[in-house]
């Protein structure tokens, strides 16, 4: 059994998977839930009514970042707390990593398969998203933050396929309606990516031994380059 936990920002999610089946549950991440996580994990596993579930679970699956300072921590460290205390691995992946669409598979049969060339986007400021360009399901360089209305056309090649989490107001800027499930963004496909499918994801990647094991998650923390002009 494994126990799934997404809260990078204000739509967060939990995911329990029995070995058959994944159960998810959505929660709103703000700061007055974050506090009572730990009760809302407990309620949502013990309406399933196991006997010594919480002894069941061999691993815990956590999208450590990047998102909200908050939300990126809440769910990083309930992650550790109950992987020692259950003296069971960890699994964490990135958020942008996470937004990736995997292989059709059991858990998700309606899941379409990995992109050659994807763009993955989560809002971060008003202003600005996180960026990252991906190849065949892998991460060409590293995660950055791209200004919406300057940067972002700009780094985008035909063909791309684009997902992204975004605020209303970035996916205005992009010229499509929110939340769209599959739109045009200058003549290329977006599809809308909430919590559930990062868990879903998150998911594949344990069953298909793609994330390693570790005995703690880290947090995520992506910073804008200090960067000014020469005088």
């Amino acid at each position: 059994m494994i126990l799934l936990i997404d809260t990078i920002n204000d739509n967060g999610c939990i995911g329990f998977y029995d070995g058959k089946r994944l159960y998810t549950k959505t929660i709103n991440s703000n700061p007055q839930n974050n506090r009572k996580i730990v009760s809302i994990i407990d309620d949502f596993v013990n309406k399933f009514k196991i006997k010594n579930l919480k002894l069941k679970i061999e691993s815990i699956g956590v999208v450590n970042g990047p998102g909200a300072f908050t939300g990126v921590r809440t769910g990083v460290t309930i992650t550790n707390a109950a992987a020692y205390a259950l003296n069971v691995p960890v699994y964490a992946i990135d958020t942008l990593s996470a937004q990736i669409p995997r292989p059709t598979n059991l858990t998700n049969p309606t899941l379409p398969a990995t992109p050659n060339c994807a763009i993955s986007l989560l809002s971060t400021s008003n202003s600005e998203v996180y960026f990252a360009r991906f190849e065949k399901g892998k991460i060409q360089g590293k995660i950055e933050i791209v200004n919406v209305e300057n940067n972002l056309k700009n780094r985008l090649k035909k063909g791309d396929y684009i997902v992204g989490d975004l605020k209303c107001e970035h996916a205005a800027s992009l010229n499509i309606q929110y939340p769209p499930l599959r739109k045009s963004f200058g003549g290329q496909a977006i599809s809308n990516i909430q919590s559930e499918d990062r868990i879903k994801n998150l998911l594949q990647m344990i069953i298909d031994k793609k994330l390693k094991p570790k005995k703690q998650a880290l947090p995520l923390y992506i910073k804008k380059p200090n960067i000014h002009p020469k005088k």
